[in-house]
């Protein structure tokens, strides 16, 4: 039977494998943790995703004939060249994209403390959930971006106890990414929302959060997608107390120069 690899065993590389395996592959789904899932599995709260729904959408691999290796990292255990040297006909990469992206605003590099990736929180909660480390979270929170993930943050949080759980969007309501759905619910949770807001610069203390400046924006001329530009308004910038600051606002793929290294 032909051999073929899936780099990842998140939604990408199951997805990958299934139909394989219907046709009579033999699949080898490569992951460097220690179960399938991928962000599915560590990265979205279970209140929107249970885990024995997930399961059984990886079991499904395992019941197909198909292997899951864990414990193997793209670039540091094996690479792609020495994939096709162990005879995989084929090399599936779904290695996703577990890296959060960075504000790029002053006063960033200093925050240690109470500042966080929408991922890396995400991450935190799960392991919370878990029981393999406790996350206390306290205060008033702001979480950056207006997708998904911001949305599962400012919910997540909302659950973990926070006094007081805010948005900041650069663009307006409608222009939200996330699901209209999750927005109504956080809303309905107490999350207050920032829009036409973004944030200028992370105020610390000895390396602690202890407040965000943020600036009031304004809609311009349309781009080429048809969707309104946004501009700072010059001298609107107000500074917030904060105790936990959260930057949702895009996610990369984690060591994207070892994969480029060969080639792709």
């Amino acid at each position: 039977r032909p051999r073929v690899a899936a780099a990842g065993a998140g939604p990408a590389g199951i997805a990958c494998a299934y139909p394989r395996l219907l046709r009579g592959f033999q699949v080898d789904v490569i992951e460097t943790a220690d179960q399938a899932g991928g962000m599915a599995q560590i990265g979205i709260p279970s209140y929107r995703l249970p885990k024995d729904t997930l399961a059984l959408e990886t079991d499904i691999i395992v019941d197909l004939g198909g292997r899951f290796l864990f414990g193997q990292q793209l670039g540091r255990v094996f690479d792609i060249v020495e994939l096709f040297a162990r005879g995989y006909k084929a090399v599936f990469l779904g290695l996703g994209c577990q890296t959060g992206m960075r504000l790029g605003v002053a006063g960033e590099d200093a925050a240690r403390a109470g500042y966080f990736s929408g991922i890396d929180f995400l991450l935190k909660v799960h392991d919370h959930v878990d029981g393999t480390a406790s996350l206390s979270v306290e205060g008033e929170v702001f979480v950056v971006g207006g997708g998904n993930v911001a949305m599962d943050c400012v919910r997540s949080a909302v659950r973990l106890g926070a006094k007081k759980v805010h948005v900041i969007y650069r663009r307006t309501l409608e222009h939200m990414p996330a699901d209209p759905d999750e927005v109504k619910a956080a809303m309905e949770e107490g999350v207050e929302f920032h829009t036409l807001a973004n944030p200028t610069r992370i105020l610390t203390e000895n390396g602690k959060v202890v407040g965000i400046e943020i600036a009031r924006m304004e809609q311009s001329e349309p781009d080429d997608s048809g969707r309104r530009r946004v501009r700072v308004v010059e001298g609107s910038e107000t500074v917030l107390a904060a105790d936990n600051l959260i930057a949702a606002i895009g996610q990369q793929v984690e060591d994207g120069d070892m994969i480029e290294d060969d080639g792709v």
